[in-house]
């Protein structure tokens, strides 16, 4: 029955330590907590905000992320914004844990994901970039479970700052049957596949 309110302010905490994960580098934020109640994942009802100032992840220093969302026992909706240089994108989703299976349902709004500015892909390794809409609808825990839909529009991937590739729409449907066999079907201007 706990109802509480407040911020709560980080500086330059250390997640790396805290965590003893060596991706994580240190975070600032700002957050506040609106009229919440409950302390358990089945009591909780929680609306908030925050900024992520800085947050280095995997040697790289993302900048001014906003967040805002709500906790809602075992379900959370919310809204993610980030614009910088190697990563500007809107995202908007929910992720629902009642069950055992997580369901989820998001859309984004991708200008641009450099994954080599981002440190995701070795400086070795050809880089890609890319942009579009995205829409997600499934569930599942990991890759090997996941059930669902992706659409993508308006896809266009930058490989080595050179070749581009442009695709009007980009579409893939998983489903796993009760024998664990799984049906992929993928349909987009330059593949068709039914496995």
């Amino acid at each position: 029955l706990a109802k509480y309110y407040g911020t709560l302010d980080l500086n330059d905490f250390d997640l790396a330590t805290w965590t003893d994960n060596n991706k994580l580098g240190n975070i600032t934020f700002t957050s506040q907590l609106l009229k919440s109640e409950g302390l358990t994942l089945e009591t909780i009802n929680a609306t908030g905000k925050a900024t992520i100032k800085s947050f280095t992840f995997k040697g790289h220093d993302y900048q001014n992320v906003n967040l805002d969302g709500q906790l809602q026992k075992n379900y959370f909706n919310g809204k993610l914004a980030v614009k910088e240089e190697y990563i500007d994108l809107d995202f908007d989703g929910a992720i629902d844990f009642v069950d055992s299976i997580p369901k989820f349902d998001f859309k984004a709004d991708i200008r641009t994901v450099d994954l080599q500015g981002l440190n995701l892909m070795s400086q070795e390794a050809k880089n890609y970039a890319f942009s579009g809409k995205v829409d997600v609808v499934g569930k599942g825990k990991d890759l090997s479970t996941m059930e669902g839909t992706a659409k993508a529009s308006s896809l266009e991937i930058l490989h080595n700052n050179i070749d581009n590739y442009l695709l009007d729409s980009f579409y893939i449907y998983s489903n796993l049957d009760a024998n664990n066999t799984r049906t992929l079907d993928i349909d987009s201007d330059i593949l068709e596949a039914d496995l």
